[in-house]
């Protein structure tokens, strides 16, 4: 069981209240846990070492624990070796500063709310071995504008890419089980490209429908009020949900 989270982060729009997210969450913004016990924020560009030795003996640097950067505001980039195998939930989260990251190839998932809030990150390579993507991995990531999902992603989870209001594109080249929450808050110009055939569009809802608000955001198919919503087929019709 993940300690200090009890559910998905259910992010809010930025320009609504910012980052605080609703139940069932306790504990969130995290501060300084019992891993982090002397948590000084990191700055600027940090490489992480393949190695650490420690009283003479030397041991490889296999995974980082989780809110291990958490906040650090003023972090600027990061490299993540590639014997790193595993990273926990929420590593990144409030990294507000960040920029570039490079990722080890050798990641099967980017976990639960691994970059939320990392409101500066442009660009984001996902290596071709992670087989998911948590559940608010990149929520709010304002500034990123294109990404491309590798085919072994076989599941999006919820409010994945919640709020990106800066994404354009979104390639797609497998088939994933995508939540109907996973770009809730992106523009209507998000562009969805896939590169291989779709047996089953899941990205929303079960209907391959696509529901746009009055303001131009994607939204829930049960979210009261006036719907605009795109068919497979590109065409587009109105419907009142009440």
């Amino acid at each position: 069981k993940k300690e200090g989270l009890d559910g998905p982060l259910t992010p809010r729009d930025p320009k609504n209240g910012g980052m605080q997210p609703r139940a069932p969450i306790r504990n969130w913004p995290p501060k300084a846990t019992d891993n982090t016990q002397d948590f000084t924020p990191y700055r600027g560009n940090v490489v992480i070492p393949e190695t650490v030795s420690v009283s003479d003996r030397t041991y490889p640097v296999t995974g980082i624990n989780y809110l291990a950067f958490v906040g650090s505001q003023d972090l600027k980039s990061i490299i993540i070796p590639e014997s790193v195998k595993h990273i926990e939930y929420a590593t990144f989260a409030g990294c507000s500063g960040l920029e570039d990251v490079i990722l080890p190839s050798g990641i099967t998932e980017i976990p639960e709310a691994m970059f939320y809030y990392c409101s500066s990150i442009g660009r984001m390579i996902i290596p071709d071995k992670v087989q998911s993507i948590g559940n608010s991995a990149f929520a709010c990531c304002t500034s990123l504008t294109e990404i491309t999902i590798p085919a072994g992603v076989k599941h999006i989870g919820q409010y994945a890419f919640a709020y990106c209001s800066g994404l354009k594109r979104i390639v797609i080249e497998g088939n994933p089980v995508i939540d109907e929450t996973a770009f809730i808050g992106c523009s209507a110009g998000l562009e969805f490209v896939y590169t291989t055939k779709v047996e089953s569009h899941k990205a929303l809802n079960s209907e391959g429908t696509i529901h746009y608000g009055i303001d131009g955001r994607i939204i829930q198919p049960g979210t009261p009020g006036l719907h605009l919503i795109k068919h497979k087929d590109g065409t587009v019709s109105k419907s009142l949900v009440r």
